[in-house]
């Protein structure tokens, strides 16, 4: 299971840099090319499907992990369940949604039809995220970073090719977002080795209890996305609009340390669902004690290095970003290993408790904001997420001692035989990146 798991992690966070990069690229072309106002609409038209996509998510994507591992034979019947169940209830949300803009005219400047080729994806987009689930259940990680890849790529290059040298303007990146998830859809079906005669064979059955287990985890995920959006209104609307500039970019440079518990989770996962839990206890521990360890690394180096940073990358008018760097690293830091603890706990078949502790986060991160930064101003705001998140770490640590069997220390203190596994991770990666 070890070499398994450190390979599957290089070539996932490998994947999540490269990813990240030309996501990057992408953003700086897109937006020197449309300016101000134009990226604002853009950033409507994405929001419309992106935020259908979350909302009807509905946990069917850890619920497919969790099933497929525990019964292999049933993979066929949830890939088609997933298609179907997908394809409806995102066209039925298109319609809805569709119906709502027009009546209220919640265009917000975009041209309507821009708006409804971009509603066009959300079936597509749906069903690829249902089958994500099942790939990561039969350990396809390869398969599934190549599509994540693929997707990037396909976006970079379409963007250069209708943006920059056609000068296709909204047209063109609405055209490529609609077909990219086209693409993406037809690359999931493929790699799940969807079976062809088997297309209409549709089961309630196991969708009510896919939706019985996934609508446990559910609550967490749109819990946690209102927490920094709620957390952000909130926060403008106490400092005003350029403290809380100062404060996103805080938040941005903090938690580009999540890319590495976010790519262990990953292929953590589908490790826990497939085997006893104590066969993954150990090993979740181990991890956790590494993204402890690797956070404080990182810390030290925003002590040493984050404000230089800043000015390089930004400029000297966001060194106030600095000190709220600083106070937002330790919640940071212990959220990294809450991560795999939410991801050990889900995999042994209790999403419940993540959505308890999310909701716990979300209740207490829009208090606390509410006391602190009358009284402290924008600097309020990351003493408050970071209390709010050692308070939600200190829940999920004491669920997982309670069903891991480990006493508080063995995922907190880094051991001298860690290093061997950090050693190993660091080769693998290594080597992953030396391949042609």
């Amino acid at each position: 299971m070890r070499s398994r798991f450190i390979r599957n992690f290089s070539i996932t966070f490998t994947t999540d840099i490269l990813v990240f990069l030309l996501n990057i690229t992408t953003s700086i072309l897109v937006a020197r090319a449309l300016g101000p106002y134009l990226k604002g609409i853009l950033a409507i038209l994405v929001l419309y499907p992106t935020l259908l996509v979350i909302a009807l998510d509905l946990g069917i994507p850890l619920a497919n992990t969790y099933f497929a591992s525990k019964e292999r034979s049933k993979i066929d019947q949830l890939v088609t369940n997933s298609l179907w169940f997908g394809l409806v209830i995102g066209a039925f949300a298109i319609f809805i949604t569709g119906f709502l803009v027009a009546s209220f005219g919640l265009y917000f400047d975009a041209h309507p039809l821009l708006l409804n080729l971009m509603l066009l994806s959300v079936p597509f987009s749906l069903v690829s995220r249902f089958l994500s689930g099942v790939l990561l259940a039969k350990f396809k990680i390869v398969e599934l970073n190549l599509i994540t890849f693929a997707s990037a790529i396909l976006n970079l290059t379409g963007t250069i090719v209708g943006l920059v040298i056609l000068n296709g303007g909204l047209m063109a990146l609405t055209i490529l977002f609609l077909l990219n998830s086209l693409t993406t859809f037809f690359f999931y079906l493929r790699m799940v080795g969807f079976a062809k005669g088997k297309w209409l064979s549709y089961n309630h059955a196991p969708i009510k209890e896919m939706l019985r287990f996934g609508l446990r985890d559910y609550p967490s995920h749109i819990l946690w996305f209102l927490t920094g959006r709620v957390g952000f209104f909130l926060i403008g609307l106490l400092v005003g609009i350029k403290e809380l500039g100062y404060f996103v970019i805080a938040v941005s440079m903090a938690e580009l340390i999540w890319y590495l518990p976010l790519s262990v989770s990953k292929v953590l996962l589908p490790e826990v669902t497939s085997r006893q839990k104590e066969d993954t206890a150990s090993m979740s521990m181990v991890l956790c004690r590494g993204m402890i360890l690797a956070g404080l690394l990182f810390y030290f180096g925003v002590f040493m290095f984050g404000k230089r940073a800043i000015q390089i990358l930004l400029g000297s008018t966001f060194l106030p970003s600095y000190p709220l760097l600083f106070l937002l690293m330790p919640g940071i830091i212990v959220t990294s290993a809450g991560h795999i603890m939410g991801t050990y706990i889900k995999g042994i078949g209790k999403p419940i408790i993540s959505t308890y502790s999310t909701a716990f986060t979300f209740v207490t991160n829009t208090f606390l904001i509410l006391v602190f930064v009358p009284v402290f101003g924008v600097e309020g705001a990351p003493l408050a997420i970071t209390l709010t998140y050692i308070l939600n770490f200190s829940i999920m640590a004491y669920y997982f001692r309670k069903y891991s069997g480990g006493a508080f220390r063995d995922f907190i203190l880094a051991r001298p035989r860690d290093f061997g596994l950090y050693m190993q991770l660091i080769r693998e990666h290594l080597h992953i990146g030396r391949l042609p």
